[in-house]
């Protein structure tokens, strides 16, 4: 197929694929120098469905240590899993039968969806609630989101059904942020915030998610194991593939079981049962 053959939607989706696959930011002149490598890429093409695809909304250039590159928008709606769209609070997003739109306002909090781990874990939520009858009926479940962030997690949880949740971080900015989003999307009675410690939290839980880097899940993994009820479920992420097993290896230790895993871009999310 020559260059000519290639419609500007086909180039369009080629770039959308490479920057959703790629494990690595690319600047613009890597990604234009991975096309044209070799036919039937050319640059002027390259240049204009950038463009365009900017324009549309679909990509954005961001800055990150004096450099730029260029990522996929979270200006627009943008599907992360089978049932969750995230979309920015002033953008009215109608959706398909059985879709959700959760509304975050971007702040400096992480949660935006942009990152891997956020989007794992969504689905990881998602797989509990959805596929599995495990966790006890809806009405009498709860859920904790450690190191809440922007409250993606925890706002996640509770549309797809559980009954109520909580969210913990120690950074002022997320507690303000995740807080903000709560309301956004009307679920200030059935999610709370609070600027707590792990250590301090007295409830168990029917589902527990946590997004975090695998030296702080391994260190909590005891008291996570103390804040689950029977029944319950953990979705971790934060974690790359290749501390999956140390992550299976310290929660077995903790009467949890390994259930399901997902990876995307070197990370990976897990989901354990609780076996008592």
């Amino acid at each position: 197929m020559s260059a000519i053959d290639l419609t500007s939607s086909e180039i369009k989706n080629k770039i959308l694929c490479l920057i959703s696959e790629s494990t690595d930011k690319l600047t613009p002149q890597s990604l234009i120098r991975i096309f044209t490598k070799k036919p039937p890429f050319v640059k002027s093409q390259i240049k204009s469905a950038l463009k365009e695809l900017v324009y549309d909304g679909k990509i954005e250039y961001t800055s990150h240590y004096g450099c730029t590159f260029i990522e996929q928008s979270f200006n627009k709606p943008v599907r992360i899993s089978d049932t969750i769209i995230i979309a920015p609070p002033c953008n009215t997003c109608k959706t398909d039968h059985g879709r959700t739109v959760v509304k975050i306002n971007r702040g400096v909090s992480f949660g935006s969806g942009q990152h891997p781990t956020t989007r794992l874990s969504i689905i990881g939520i998602e797989y509990v609630l959805s596929r599995l009858s495990y966790l006890k009926p809806p009405m009498n479940t709860s859920a904790l989101d450690i190191g809440t962030g922007s409250g993606i997690l925890a706002i996640v949880s509770v549309v797809l059904g559980i009954n109520s949740a909580i969210g913990i971080d120690i950074d002022p900015c997320a507690i303000k942020e995740s807080k903000d989003n709560v309301l956004l999307n009307q679920l200030g009675d059935r999610i709370k915030i609070y600027n707590h410690d792990i250590d301090k939290l007295k409830t168990r839980f029917s589902l527990i998610t946590a997004n975090l880097r695998c030296p702080t899940i391994i260190s909590i993994c005891p008291t996570i194991n103390k804040l689950t009820e029977r029944r319950s479920a953990v979705v971790i992420s934060g974690i790359k593939i290749y501390e999956i097993e140390k992550i299976v290896d310290t929660f077995s230790a903790n009467n949890f079981s390994f259930f399901w895993e997902k990876k995307e871009k070197g990370w990976a999310s897990i989901v354990f049962l609780k076996n008592e």
